[in-house]
């Protein structure tokens, strides 16, 4: 399934114009993430640091573990803003 890395599979998908955007929450519409990462793409799809380093890009929290860093994504999509 891997075409691109994480942050570039995320950028398309989430209809941003440049991979910076992924680093402005107001830019990021949580529910399309909340649904990729439900429906689309699996933790198993990407290397683990690509899970950490995205997961710091777009919530500001380093975890130590890409399962962690997954589960945290989910976390921030999942919440109201």
């Amino acid at each position: 399934m891997k075409l691109w890395n994480l942050a570039d599979y995320l950028t398309g998908e989430l209809d941003l114009t440049y991979l910076s955007d992924l680093h402005y929450p107001e830019k990021i519409r949580p529910e399309k993430l909340c649904y990729l990462l439900e429906n689309k793409i699996s933790y198993e799809d990407f290397p683990e640091n690509e899970w950490i380093d995205i997961c710091e890009y777009i919530t500001g929290r380093k975890e130590d573990r890409g399962k962690e860093a997954y589960c945290c994504l989910k976390e921030w999509a999942g919440r109201e803003r």
